[in-house]
């Protein structure tokens, strides 16, 4: 049975798993066992405006992001965000979440550093992690989380969106939009390949 848990208000000795879309740092300091999976930027990206978009339209989800969404297409979106309209689950997320959260005071917090020191600091707290892995290799992940942690999981894909232009049939355009907008997750996603690859 899941539960739903604010992690910051909750003693977490009082639980053996707790899973759910946390940033680095609201775990952390809870000495747990860190278990992720990293998903393709670009590919995240595509599915995240998708599920608005769609859940937006058929009145399942609100709020400003979900309904900016579901009102423009993918282009229009792509120049709302380019001409500075935030979209905090969106922009570089992977790295945010990494590096402490994604939440607008963590953002101010490490407003000091550099990208590339936001960059470090997310390799750093993806290292200490004691599994992650990729979407795109899952029976590699399920075969560290074995090996590591002792644990065989059967895992299954939910949500698919089956109205979702394929990421392959995306003019280069759209794409290379994108990949700019997301740079940051991008160089670390190639650099946790190349790690994940050496280790």
């Amino acid at each position: 049975m899941g539960y739903e848990v604010d992690i910051r208000k909750t003693d977490t000795s009082d639980y053996d798993f707790l899973t759910g879309h946390f940033g680095f740092d609201a775990i952390a300091p809870e000495n747990c066992r860190i278990v992720s999976l990293i998903r393709d930027p670009v590919d995240r990206f595509l599915s995240h405006y998708y599920y608005w978009h769609r859940r937006g339209i058929n009145g399942e989800l609100s709020g400003g992001d979900v309904e900016v969404a579901a009102n423009h297409s993918l282009g229009e979106f792509l120049d709302l965000i380019e001409s500075g309209t935030e979209m905090i689950q969106l922009d570089n997320l992977i790295t945010w979440m990494f590096a402490g959260g994604f939440e607008p005071w963590i953002r101010r917090e490490l407003a000091h550093l550099s990208q590339d020191e936001l960059l470090d600091l997310a390799k750093r707290n993806i290292q200490s992690c004691a599994v992650v892995g990729r979407l795109d290799d899952m029976p590699r992940f399920l075969d560290d989380l074995k090996r590591e942690l002792g644990l065989e999981l059967q895992v299954s894909m939910l949500n698919r969106n089956q109205d979702r232009m394929p990421t392959d049939q995306l003019p280069g355009e759209t794409l290379d939009r994108i990949r700019s907008y997301l740079a940051l997750d991008i160089q670390l996603y190639d650099w946790f390949k190349t790690h994940q690859t050496r280790s």
